[in-house]
């Protein structure tokens, strides 16, 4: 069976408006090729009441674009690619339906998904978002229209179109923020679709869709969390290549990291030298469920990260971002093509790039999948030529919308989970996008922290939440 313990420490703190059609594509890869295919003790404070018409600190700059998602179909178990009696799938309709019940179809087609081989194929759709800024996905609809066989010749058998118990249904936790990615990943694998020979000719073989099967390797049912799980999967990066080495995080090979990376939903590392998973730079995704005696107890995923790449953005616009990155595990199949099999794949964009008038000391503040109280934060301290930010100090934590506490960590304790040197401290002044005092979640787009943060030269200042 896939072993899906990588994927699950990757999405790590995710597993704690309008309908329409959305524009759809698709790209798959196996191996390490990708081809494109058409288809502690808290201190709280309130907040202020005053009124101000205008944002009041750094504006982020995330576009009123659509959302998109990336449903990412993982397929295999233990099986080598191009073996005999291989068994691919055709999904004919993909189907998502948000909590006021309006649904988002996938239009393009999908290609022919492998289930006995390891591959990582991404079908992409574009969804409104606006005007609530984000968006609850409680449903995910697949229609299988065959199963196609292959042979001990490797010839391949007619199609089976009889497919008991689909389309298949199932319970989903996601959002969709304007301009952000949202990653859905579905295990799939021809056990979950076993193949009843008929011995009347008259009589078609015919399968069915074992959902026990698929809700154990996916993670969910009884006694296990009851709807398929998704993420955040771009970050934004922040160049530490400024900050000392000695406060910097380490990678796993025992060296300081140039950049380290937020999504909301998981923390990244990366430098500037190469990685031993692939062809690309270093990247590794901090496994913050290493302490889960179910999941793998390794402290960073690897991956590679590549530089400038051109993706397709929400709103089907190509674009060229900043880098990509790719987390990889081995290959369990002994393959010598391929020695490492990709399990998530995301961009990144930059924090000096994604912020107009970022102050000498900022914070940021990072929304989760959930679209929880707490968050995510960073407050850097940092100096600019104009064009590019170079930090000096930074820390990071998290931040509790609710009782309005916030924690921050050196820098450093970042790939280690260690809570050494945690300071206390507490959010003042949340306000909305025009600048109007709020305590609702979902609507805060600025406010204060207030702590003593040694190197930081302030002991208070703004933060911007991440998010349109």
């Amino acid at each position: 069976m896939r072993n899906q313990a990588i994927i699950a420490a990757a999405i790590a703190a995710a597993l704690t408006g309008c309908g329409g059609a959305g524009s759809g594509s698709s790209t798959s890869s196996t191996g390490t090729t990708a081809t494109t295919a058409t288809t502690s003790t808290a201190t709280t404070a309130s907040t202020s009441t005053a009124t101000t018409s205008g944002p009041t600190g750094a504006v982020v700059r995330l576009k009123s674009t659509p959302g998109q998602i990336e449903l990412a179909f993982l397929t295999g178990q233990a099986r080598s690619p191009l073996a005999a009696n291989d068994v691919d799938a055709q999904v004919g309709r993909i189907t998502f339906t948000d909590s006021n019940g309006q649904s988002i179809l996938g239009l393009d087609p999908v290609s022919p998904l492998g289930l006995n081989t390891y591959s990582r194929s991404t079908y992409r759709i574009n969804a409104t978002v606006l005007p609530a800024n984000v968006r609850l996905l409680n449903q995910l609809e697949l229609q299988f229209d065959s199963i196609t066989q292959t042979d001990a010749d490797g010839v391949k058998l007619a199609p089976i179109t009889r497919i008991d118990n689909t389309p298949i249904l199932l319970g989903l936790d996601a959002r969709l923020y304007p301009n952000r990615y949202t990653s859905i990943p579905v295990f799939l694998n021809d056990a979950q679709f076993p193949v009843t020979e008929s011995t009347d000719p008259a009589v078609p073989n015919f399968a069915v869709f074992d959902r026990d099967q698929f809700e154990v390797d996916n993670g969910i049912g009884e006694g296990r969390r009851q709807r398929v799980p998704s993420f955040l999967s771009d970050y934004l990066r922040f160049d530490i290549s400024g900050v000392p080495a000695a406060d910097r995080p380490l990678a796993s090979d025992g060296q300081p990291v140039d950049y380290i990376l937020f999504s909301g939903d998981n923390y990244a590392v990366a430098a500037n030298r190469p990685s031993t998973v692939g062809s690309g730079l270093l990247f590794e995704s901090v496994n913050l469920n290493r302490f889960n005696p179910d999941l793998p107890t390794e402290a960073l995923i690897p991956g590679i990260w590549k530089d400038r790449e051109v993706v397709l953005e929400p709103g089907g616009v190509r674009n060229s971002v900043p880098g990509t990155y790719d987390l990889r595990q081995p290959n369990p199949v002994f393959d010598p093509r391929v020695a490492f099999i990709t399990s998530v794949q995301g961009l990144f964009k930059d924090f000096g790039d994604m912020f107009d008038g970022i102050t000498a000391v900022q914070g940021v503040s990072f929304p989760n999948i959930r679209d929880e109280s707490r968050q995510d934060i960073v407050v850097v301290s940092s100096t600019t030529d104009g064009a590019t930010y170079t930090v000096n100090a930074m820390y990071y934590g998290y931040l509790n919308l609710e009782d309005l506490s916030v924690h921050f960590f050196p820098l450093r304790n970042l790939t280690t989970a260690s809570a050494e040197g945690e300071i206390v401290g507490t959010i003042t002044d949340t306000r909305d996008i025009n600048g109007v005092a709020t305590r609702t979640n979902s609507s805060i787009r600025y406010g204060n922290w207030n702590a003593s943060l040694p190197g930081i030269p302030a002991t208070s200042g703004s933060f911007s939440v991440y998010r349109r």
